[in-house]
């Protein structure tokens, strides 16, 4: 599971249609984002023998154990809370309209530093897959 829900960024397709103006599918944080970075680190820190349950709590496990990198944890760490804050922002603008929350976005709503950070946020999450299939083998790249 640390490698389903792949996030889209594919380097110069996704960029390409940025710089083009081209509509980005929409992109759901939580199955895109945030769920193959958590499952991630969750594999890092049962690796770790880690017994905690809270994601940034789990990174650092990983870290101390020299499971991860630390420039790695700290990239992973503001990804994930950049992420969040996407998500949350996202479900208080919806439950404001009286809509129900929704983990999907619109790329092109958001503003040229967010999209970068976004960018940037699905980059790290890729390459901590990577690691992790790298380390651990055996779970399918999609």
């Amino acid at each position: 599971q640390a490698m389903g829900g792949r996030p889209p960024v594919h380097g110069l397709a996704w960029r390409l249609r940025s710089l083009l103006g081209m509509d980005h599918p929409p992109l759901d944080l939580k199955k895109q984002g945030l769920a193959p970075l958590v499952s991630s680190v969750r594999v890092l820190a049962l690796a770790a023998g880690s017994p905690l349950t809270n994601t940034l709590e789990r990174l650092a496990g990983a870290r101390q154990a020299g499971l991860i990198a630390p420039e790695t944890a700290q990239a992973v760490a503001g990804a994930y809370d950049f992420l969040m804050l996407l998500r949350l922002r996202q479900h208080f603008r919806q439950e404001a309209r009286g809509e129900a929350p929704s983990n999907a976005i619109v790329v092109e709503d958001l503003n040229p530093l967010q999209r970068r950070f976004l960018e940037e946020s699905l980059l790290t999450v890729i390459d901590l897959q990577d690691q992790v299939h790298d380390r651990y083998g055996g779970i399918e790249v999609m």
